[in-house]
């Protein structure tokens, strides 16, 4: 009976250690990602203010995508 106790304690503290692990991947994945988005994110609103009316649309509108993927890498 201890030794099927013990048995079950050891696989849960394996499946513990394996979701740990997978989330820390999937969270510097995530970070690998989000952090260059952020920065082209930035960058494409400066460029905002030197560019035609008519570039900023098609600009707003890519910036809002990259945007709109950086909140799902997160989610």
């Amino acid at each position: 009976m201890q030794f099927r106790l013990a048995l079950e304690q050891r696989e849960m503290e394996r499946i513990e250690e394996y979701t740990k692990n997978k989330l820390d991947f999937f969270t510097n994945i995530s970070n690998e990602f989000r952090i260059p988005l952020t920065i082209i994110i930035t960058l494409l609103d400066r460029l905002t203010f030197e560019i035609p009316y008519t570039s900023k649309k098609k600009v707003e509108r890519v910036k809002n995508r990259l945007y709109t993927f950086t909140l799902f890498l997160m989610s």
